[in-house]
């Protein structure tokens, strides 16, 4: 189990470990994209960010808000969305940022969640002026007196 090798006097003794992975050629193939990435911009090339904000209260509310926040991340991230959103049985509530380039995309997507898409008050409402790079660095409430952008990272809390 333990195999010994030795560059200086003191042998060094280590696990060796042998792992075989055999492809199955039965395997089914992997779930094709869905619809609205398919021939997406790169969103990391964007050149300004647009704000949004929206919210949902579909009338069955939302049976697992854990599941669910956790399938937003998951459908969210190609786009590189950054904001805070809330997950309750009641429904969501959203304030985001996402890269211009592909907002029609991430459009798409919200659109097609059930309990987003249609229960979406006033869809989802778009800032008319998107925001250069620059303008977004420092668009934000100030941290320790330094400019700030609005969001950071994309965040999907769970409320209670």
């Amino acid at each position: 189990f333990f195999e010994e090798r030795s560059n200086s006097d003191i042998p060094l003794k280590r696990p060796s470990i042998q792992i075989n992975v055999l492809k199955n050629p039965n395997a089914p193939l992997p779930p094709p994209p869905p619809a609205y990435l398919e021939g997406m911009a790169d969103p990391s090339t964007t050149e300004t960010m647009t704000m949004l904000s929206f919210y949902a209260f579909p009338p069955q509310g939302i049976a697992d808000p854990e599941e669910f926040a956790f399938d937003l991340r998951k459908k969210w991230k190609p786009f590189q969305a950054l904001g805070r959103v809330y997950v309750a049985e009641e429904g969501v509530n959203a304030q985001m940022s996402v890269p211009t380039n592909v907002l029609e995309n991430f459009m798409e997507c919200c659109r097609s969640i059930p309990e987003l898409g249609k229960y979406m008050e006033n869809d989802i409402n778009i800032d008319p002026k998107p925001l250069t790079l620059e303008e977004f660095a420092v668009a934000g409430v100030p941290i320790n007196g330094k400019p700030a952008a609005p969001f950071r990272n994309l965040h999907v809390r769970v409320r209670t």
